[in-house]
């Protein structure tokens, strides 16, 4: 399957993702991960993030996201690009 975004590897747990604005809504699921991440937006955006059973919001900042939790990206007027850290955790 090929991935929704390009990635740039900056060291072993971060990251450079860039998702391009004609991304297909249909590709940027509800997902869960298997290590803790936080993301930050590189740019001023539009775009969107979404935790299971929670309105989206407006990505500006920090946003943790916790291990096996849902959670999906909307893509909105303009390319999105974020920092992406992963943590690697033994929570479950």
């Amino acid at each position: 399957m090929e991935l929704p975004f390009i990635e740039e590897k900056i060291s072993e747990n971060l990251f450079i993702r860039t998702f391009k604005q004609e991304t297909d809504s249909g590709v940027l699921v509800f997902h869960r991960d298997f290590e803790e991440r936080i993301l930050e937006s590189i740019e001023d955006t539009d775009c969107g993030f979404q935790l299971d059973n929670q309105l989206s919001i407006k990505i500006s900042g920090k946003i943790f996201i916790a291990k096996g939790v849902y959670h999906r990206l909307i893509i909105g007027s303009c390319d999105l690009k974020i920092k992406l850290e992963k943590f690697r955790t033994t929570l479950y």
